[in-house]
């Protein structure tokens, strides 16, 4: 008899933990969810409203290259004349190779420069051990006007991820003759755009929470 009362006791309800489970009933585990070792009969608490919320950061890097020399492009800083205090310098009728960095590394289905829709393709990372996808993409300024003095142009910039979500941006440029370079190729490097992004369940246009001029 009292060993039946001692099986009997341990099907009596759990408090807490049966209580989540017929708050949540068999609803699957995600990537997001955390999971807890408890002990038998320790009471739990289940915020799953602040774990789903809980957005996915990542980092996303824009870089150009000249195609024609593999030649950097460079900036200025124009103080606050304009809506960003870095302008990126780029010649007319030129052809640049723009490379994508997601870290960590996220499928990129294809970039859209100034409404132009460029497929890309994978690069191998340059180290085995960086958890990080690399893209690229040949973009030109065929067709585009010369910069006024005393103006920017914004090229607007879409990166589409394979999930079907979106970074939207814009990057502040000024575009010189295709043969200048006095002005074009003086003054520091321009490195990479560099933005810090993050996305909630359910969002498909990407938060960037920073952005910078590298």
């Amino acid at each position: 008899m009292d060993e039946l009362r001692h099986n009997a006791s341990h099907c009596q309800a759990r408090p807490g933990i049966d209580d989540a489970v017929k708050l949540f009933p068999r609803q699957p585990i995600t990537e997001t969810d955390t999971l807890v070792k408890v002990d038998p009969g320790e009471v739990i608490t289940i915020n799953r409203e602040t774990t789903m919320n809980r957005g996915q950061n990542f980092k996303l890097q824009i870089s150009f290259r000249r195609t024609e020399d593999d030649g950097p492009v460079f900036q200025k800083q124009d103080g606050e004349r304009f809506d960003s205090s870095i302008t990126v310098k780029l010649n007319v009728n030129t052809k640049y190779s723009v490379f994508l960095t997601t870290r960590p590394a996220r499928p990129v289905k294809r970039v859209v420069l100034k409404g132009e829709k460029l497929d890309v393709d994978r690069q191998k990372p340059q180290r085995s051990d960086d958890d990080c996808g690399v893209y690229h993409t040949d973009w030109s300024t065929i067709g585009q006007f010369i910069t006024k003095s005393n103006k920017r142009i914004y090229l607007p910039i879409v990166i589409e991820m394979e999930d079907g979500s979106t970074v939207e941006t814009k990057m502040q440029t000024k575009l010189y003759p295709e043969k200048e370079s006095s002005h074009s190729r003086w003054g520091q490097e321009f490195h990479m755009l560099d933005l810090d992004c993050t996305q909630k369940p359910g969002q498909h246009v990407v938060d960037i929470r920073k952005e910078l001029y590298i």
